[in-house]
């Protein structure tokens, strides 16, 4: 593989050449760094416009129709694509969803959640999914669930081992799995599969499979697969068909080009092509060879990537709504112009499917190439292409190793650590549940003009200096926001505001703050005088409970993901402004983890950071950092700041005791509580004054 790349004055790649190909990728970015139009090796050309917190607001397609995208506040209102429109009408104070209007006036959908913010029932008129109370274990393995689709009515069950890898399943259909200690599964209702020393699928009792020395499958009974040097699958064929697919330096599959056996020549004759379109990493379309979209989907809000995303699929010249079900798997399919259910699908709990046609009857083909997962089903394979890998609903299995090797664990080709039910793999890149696995977030949704996109994993700490055998070591653990598989996990968004030049604002926030809180917490940093950019910290919550026990791990000086997530907020100022001061604003909680955080990262540039706590649940070593200032109330009044004795005492000198304000509640701990708002305004107008 050859790739050559060419940027513009901003540093943003505006051509990729493939240079075994001949083909490039050519983009135009606006002055804000925006990718307004992109032309892909295969010659189609998508734009975009962007409203001016930098959401997406249409993009015009090859074809020159287009798709626009309205918001409400912080959240997505409306998208529309010609006569039709699909509103998000409600949210609740967490943000998430509550009830949509379908296009096409096909009805509405309602959600609801637990208090531990789970989704447990969907409602529609031809799709209703509910999980009981007793739904879910101690750990948030799903237990049991209700649908009632247009084909009847299943009451599903399933079980799980001491590894949270699922035992049986039943309901829809009755299976039961057995699992090694490297979480291979090695029999499936009673049927044995064979696997060898690397964890690769021998034989599944019903076909021999083979591999290459990459670990990439490479024949699976009469089918024989070809790879190119990044482990891309190429090829397949058999003795009468073959397939071919092409990629972009993205690894987005960008078109796939069909063959028959020609039995008089005996060669390979071209059938037709489809050329695939993309927004960002995620699969929209599909064009025929003369740039004509045969299949479109438009997507919305989701639970990342293109899972539960969908709103319209245009197929074939007609249009469709489809339904998910709480897992984000399309279930069904609506016709748009006749309110009739075209399509039903269903699952198991590994993505093996029935496809049931008008009538409610089994057929084998479907009309919808996005099914298990909201991804694109393979006809030629049934494998599931998630984007960087392909999935084998059969042997539950991935086809390919893990591009991240053993970053998820031991085994490279399990999907999900066998726990399908309780996550799901964005692109292919992670084979772990977050009960073990890394939890990651890609394309945080962005607040501003500037993209916060971020996988949260093992951070990587910069040297210390000597200095540092002064003060506490620091330990980590990513075990703690892994143990809540439903729960958001911590993240990086950015408010938006003027560009600074070598000087940046963040905010970490304490226990118990949504996103949307924390976001809400800049804007307050806003209108006490801060006019630039903000990155808006979020240390995810997790329940009240849990919040207090990753506050006691911090105080003993054990970090989790959120001073990561800090780390890496730091790493991308320093990135660009190397001189630069950051001036981080903590909040209870958060002021254990911007401390941990300064004590594990690099002493030069540490000196950089100014820091300003508010009601501090532990107190910055004055050695850490450029300078700290602490603020607190009295302890009558709040006796949060007051647990970490030791710090209390170390951080006298930089420490003030207000006064509380005749306004501010009776637990004086807020972030935004008015007795913190003169000393903030203060601090951010001498930070300001000492930069102009």
């Amino acid at each position: 593989m050859h790739y050559h790349y060419t940027y513009d004055a901003n540093s943003n790649v505006v051509g990729v050449e493939d240079k075994h190909t001949g083909k490039s990728t050519t983009r135009i970015f606006d002055k804000n760094k925006r990718l307004v139009q992109e032309t892909l090796s295969h010659g189609l050309t998508q734009k975009y416009s962007y409203d001016n917190l930098d959401r997406i607001q249409e993009i015009i397609l090859p074809d020159h129709s287009s798709i626009q995208y309205s918001y409400k506040s912080l959240y997505l209102h409306q998208i529309s694509r010609g006569p039709y429109r699909h509103t998000y009408q409600h949210y609740n104070l967490s943000g998430a969803l509550e009830e949509a209007k379908l296009m096409a006036e096909a009805g509405t959908i309602q959600y609801a959640y637990d208090a531990y913010s789970r989704l447990i029932s969907i409602s529609s008129k031809s799709l209703k999914e509910d999980i009981p109370e007793n739904g879910f274990d101690q750990v948030g393995n799903l237990l049991k669930r209700t649908t009632l689709d247009p084909v009847g009515k299943v009451n599903s069950t399933y079980t799980y081992d001491a590894l949270y890898q699922l035992q049986s399943e039943k309901g829809l259909v009755d299976h039961i799995y057995r699992y090694d200690s490297l979480n291979n599964m090695v029999e499936k209702n009673k049927r044995p599969h064979t696997v060898n020393a690397l964890n690769q699928l021998l034989h599944d009792g019903l076909d021999p499979h083979a591999y290459d020395l990459n670990g990439n499958l490479i024949r699976k009974g009469s089918l024989n697969l070809s790879y190119d040097a990044l482990d891309r699958l190429i090829a397949i064929h058999t003795s009468t068909h073959q397939v071919t697919y092409a990629y972009d330096e993205l690894n987005r599959r960008l078109s796939s080009t069909f063959y028959s056996r020609s039995k008089v020549e005996k060669k390979w004759i071209p059938e037709k092509e489809i050329r695939y379109l993309y927004h960002g990493l995620n699969e929209i379309g599909a064009c025929d060879s003369k740039g004509n979209i045969q299949q479109l989907r438009i997507l919305g809000r989701g639970k990342g990537a293109e899972i539960d995303a969908s709103v319209l699929l245009e197929l074939q010249g007609k249009a469709y709504i489809p339904i998910h079900d709480t897992l984000g798997n399309i279930r069904l399919l609506i016709n748009a112009k006749t309110h009739t259910i075209e399509e039903t699908y269903r699952y198991t709990a590994y993505g093996q499917e029935s496809i049931y046609g008008k009538n409610n009857k089994l057929i084998k083909q479907s009309i919808n190439p996005w099914r298990f997962s909201s991804k694109r089903v393979d006809a030629e394979t049934q494998f599931v292409y998630f984007g960087r890998r392909y999935y084998n609903p059969a042997t539950t299995r991935w086809v390919t190793a893990d591009p991240l090797s053993f970053e998820a664990g031991p085994n490279l080709y399990a999907y999900l650590l066998n726990n399908p039910l309780n996550d799901r793999d964005l692109y292919g890149l992670r084979g772990s549940s977050p009960s073990r696995g890394e939890k990651h977030r890609e394309s945080v949704i962005m607040y501003g003009k500037e993209r916060a996109s971020y996988r949260i994993e093992k951070t990587p700490i910069r040297g210390k200096g000597e200095n540092t055998r002064s003060l506490p070591r620091v330990s980590f653990t990513d075990r703690f926001e892994r143990s809540f598989v439903r729960s958001e996990s911590s993240s990086l968004a950015v408010l938006l505001g003027s560009k600074s030049e070598n000087f940046r604002l963040g905010v970490h926030n304490g226990i118990m703050t949504t996103q949307l809180e924390a976001i809400n917490n800049a804007i307050h940093l806003r209108e006490l005088g801060w006019e630039y950019s903000i990155d808006v910290i979020h240390n995810a919550t997790h329940n009240l409970l849990n919040d207090c026990v990753e506050s006691g791990l911090g105080l003993c000086y054990i970090a989790t993901t959120p001073v990561r997530v800090n780390h890496e907020t730091w790493n991308r100022f320093f990135d660009e402004y190397p001189r630069g001061e950051y001036f981080q604003i903590c909040h209870s909680q958060g002021a254990i983890n911007v401390r941990n955080a300064l004590l594990s990262y690099d002493e030069k540039l540490r000196k950089q950071i100014t820091v300003l706590a508010i009601a501090p649940a532990a107190y910055i070593y004055a050695d850490s950092c450029r300078k700290a200032y602490h603020y607190r109330a009295q302890a009558w009044r709040d006796p949060i700041p007051y647990i970490d004795v030791g710090g209390l005492i170390r951080s006298k000198r930089d420490t003030v005791t207000l006064n509380s304000c005749p306004g501010a509640a009776f637990h004086d701990h807020s972030f935004q509580s008015p007795t913190y708002e003169e000393v903030i305004d203060d601090h951010i107008s001498t930070f300001l004054k000492n930069k102009r």
